[in-house]
């Protein structure tokens, strides 16, 4: 088995491929080929569908800090643009327990098999070691698109997800046949929540289990950690607010399109007096950042993110490094 580390940009480049492999967006073949058979019918990898068809729609929110829940801002509202294959997809309660049938039952829903057997189990089987912890699940293995370890004795497999104002726990054990579909529309207090009440249910249907004790647990540890959080976020605020650029150019020096080698675009404009991350309909300000030529921002995910810019030899920039990945500068000549 070879080494692991976890990045979205691996399912990007994988769609990339297909897409131009089999002529058709990775979009259409799930629903083609999974949502449509599976007879899930209020999931899709597109918004556009889901708000023609008027879908109820969870809207994210922010509350962290707050009194009270709030939308996050506009700009960090998914689009088809942003419904990228590493979490671009909506889904209903409903339909969350057609996956999860499918995926115990090994591609039968409703006594029928639908699925290959052999497609469904092959995206379970571990093909490269992680051995990590995830909050109170070991991660032992990683399979396609799915972590296999344990919680407590039994077998979990599992992958979490989230974005700017959403969380979701979806999870099952193979062996006893259960599985739980945890969504929530905020990230940032909700974010250890999804897991708490996950594994609430999971100890409640394990008789051995201390459901109500673990709960509790659970939920006080949780919110130790909002105030530990609320704190450092306060002191990174007050931190950031007095530091000092470490750009040498004027701003608009740094402007421009700037592509990736998996054929990639974002955009760097300067708004108000800033520097803009753009990225699609995502755009949001940069703050400064400590090493040399680089900015800081926060992303579409709501993740921090650095992007730093090389200088040629006549001082002028040709290229950023933004997570591992390389973007060229595009020239207007």
């Amino acid at each position: 088995m070879g080494s692991f580390r976890y990045s979205n940009y691996n399912y990007n480049i994988l769609t990339a491929l297909t897409d131009k492999q089999l002529g058709k967006s990775w979009k259409d073949i799930i629903d083609d080929e999974i949502f449509s058979k599976a007879g899930m019918t209020r999931s899709s990898a597109y918004i556009s569908k889901a708000q023609n068809l008027g879908w109820s729609i969870a809207h994210p929110h922010d509350t962290f800090g707050l009194n009270k829940p709030k939308l996050v801002n506009s700009e960090r509202l998914k689009t088809d643009a942003t419904m990228q294959s590493a979490g671009g997809v909506i889904m209903s309660a409903g339909d969350a327990v057609k996956w999860l049938e499918f995926m115990v039952e090994d591609g039968r829903i409703g006594g029928h098999q639908v699925f290959s057997k052999e497609a469904v189990v092959s995206t379970v089987r571990p093909y490269v070691k992680v051995n990590k912890k995830y909050g109170k699940y070991e991660r032992n293995h990683y399979g396609l698109g799915w972590y296999i370890g344990k919680y407590e004795k039994d077998v979990l497999i599992h992958h979490f997800g989230g974005f700017s104002g959403a969380r979701s726990h979806v999870s099952f054990m193979p062996d006893r046949k259960i599985g739980v579909a945890v969504f929530i529309n905020d990230s940032e207090v909700g974010n250890p929540l999804a897991d708490v009440i996950a594994n609430y249910i999971y100890d409640s249907l394990i008789e051995e289990n201390d459901a109500e004790e673990n709960y509790k647990d659970s939920l006080e540890e949780a919110i130790k950690r909002r105030q530990v959080a609320k704190e450092r976020l306060a002191a990174s605020k007050a931190r950031l607010a007095n530091r000092p650029s470490t750009l040498s150019l004027p701003l608009d020096k740094y402007v421009g399109k700037y592509s990736s080698i998996f054929g990639e675009s974002i955009a760097v404009e300067v708004n108000n007096g800033k520097l803009h991350f753009v990225e699609g309909d995502f755009s949001t300000p940069t703050t400064p950042y400590t090493k040399a030529e680089s900015v800081r921002f926060n992303h579409i995910s709501g993740l921090p993110m650095v992007m730093k810019f090389s200088l040629d030899q006549n001082g002028d920039v040709y290229q950023l490094l933004l997570v591992d990945e390389i973007y060229k500068r595009e020239r207007l000549d």
